[in-house]
């Protein structure tokens, strides 16, 4: 008797840096956690020498730039200084990315870190300082690194995740606000962004916005990486990766130092949240063609009439996300085209009571925008008032957009 045949699942399809990737978006992410992240062994190895090093106190630390004061409103981090020394617990290196991507390189690649302390890793590359280019850095600066034996490095080159097309995005954001961090002194502010610069558990591989676009069940983001529900998403698959080969406390020692902005709970609902969710990563110069609308002259009078057309299929669109996840969602400002070259309508944290406004006044499957006022709500932005509230026209052709996602 013949033995029946063997049902196969499909493979799940991987990154391929030339090709993108289009399907599940965690299968992507299951592919890229495997093959992109630092063996379990090297993650326990940097994260304890990261923690013991803070514990110390010496520095100087690498610590992510960042617009808001700190505990102490004395103190900012100042984008034309690179190197905080004055009035500090320790020596800060205010950084980009640069020491981000060149330790998690250090991670992956295996080197050991006995004897090692956060100097000499400066000093010797190890971790890259980086310094900024485009010459606002003042002499002190450059004398302060030279007194320490720093140098201007960007890139440990040979190691780049960047050689995949990838970046190294952060988990939980060491720029932003820590307000859900709850710093209790200046002290314990710093050493929570220093962790989430340099922890490799909050370093998630994932495609370059530089290089791919990135778009998530019809919504095409500038970054994908940086929507807030998808970075919860990476610490959940992160928690499964080291948990499934039993380091499980690797995780929890981040979650207790890092103190991420969402509770540990919620993150196998993240998983399941997202288990039926497509991605479509493809190189940035293969555009989407936008919506087909007739051209709008120009009004005479600001705010007289309809001045900019969004398509109505953009808008139902948008509203299908809206019902599938309300709370992504709400975290998230959208971009839709309009008729006008250079012109974009940004809808923000979009309800379904806004969405069912819009499509109320939709005409001749065009919703007619009117320019009402400036805003000064975006820096370097033309941006303008609507008579739709949260609702707003951006003039995209002054500034770079990128913090922007948008339906095409």
């Amino acid at each position: 008797m013949g033995s029946l045949p063997l049902q196969h699942q499909p493979e799940a399809r991987r990154w391929d840096p030339n090709e993108g990737f289009s399907g599940r978006l965690l299968d992507l992410l299951d592919d890229l956690v495997r093959t992109y992240y630092p063996s379990l062994l090297h993650v326990r190895h940097y994260q304890e020498w990261l923690l013991a090093e803070i514990r110390q106190g010496l520095g100087p630390f690498p610590c992510r730039h960042f617009a808001e004061a700190v505990t102490n409103p004395a103190v900012k981090a100042d984008p034309k200084v690179n190197y905080f020394e004055t009035d500090l617990p320790f020596p800060i290196i205010a950084c980009d990315n640069e020491p981000t991507t060149s330790f998690f390189a250090a991670c992956r690649a295996g080197e050991v870190l006995d004897g090692e302390s956060m100097l000499s890793c400066l000093q010797g590359k190890r971790i890259c300082a980086g310094l900024s280019k485009d010459g606002v850095t003042t002499m002190l600066t450059k004398a302060k690194f030279k007194e320490r034996g720093i140098p201007f490095a960007f890139n440990n080159h040979d190691k780049r995740l960047a050689l995949a097309g990838l970046k190294a995005c952060h988990v939980a954001d060491a720029a932003k606000n820590l307000d859900a961090a709850r710093p209790a002194s200046l002290r314990d502010e710093l050493e929570v962004r220093i962790f989430r610069t340099m922890s490799p558990v909050n370093v998630f591989p994932f495609p370059n916005k530089s290089v791919y676009s990135h778009q998530l069940e019809g919504v095409r983001y500038t970054d994908l990486g940086e929507v807030p529900g998808i970075q919860e998403l990476f610490a959940a698959v992160i928690q499964k990766h080291l948990e499934s080969q039993g380091g499980g406390n690797i995780f929890d020692a981040w979650f207790r130092c890092a103190r991420p902005p969402f509770a540990l709970p919620n993150l196998a609902s993240s998983l399941s949240q997202f288990s039926d969710a497509t991605v479509v990563i493809r190189g940035s110069r293969e555009s989407l063609e936008s919506e087909a609308l007739p051209k709008a002259a120009p009004d005479a009078v600001e705010g007289a009439g309809p001045k900019f057309l969004v398509a109505a299929q953009s808008l139902r669109r948008l509203n299908a996300i809206v019902l599938k996840d309300a709370a992504l969602a709400q975290k998230t400002k959208f971009v839709l085209h309009t008729a006008s070259p250079g012109w974009r309508f940004e809808v923000e944290y979009p309800t379904q009571a806004k969405l069912l406004e819009l499509l109320g006044s939709v005409s001749a499957e065009v919703l007619p925008v009117r320019r009402v006022a400036r805003s000064g709500r975006a820096k370097g932005a033309a941006q303008y008032k609507t008579q739709f509230g949260s609702c707003y026209l951006v003039q995209t052709s002054a500034w770079s957009g990128e913090k922007w996602n948008y339906l095409e």
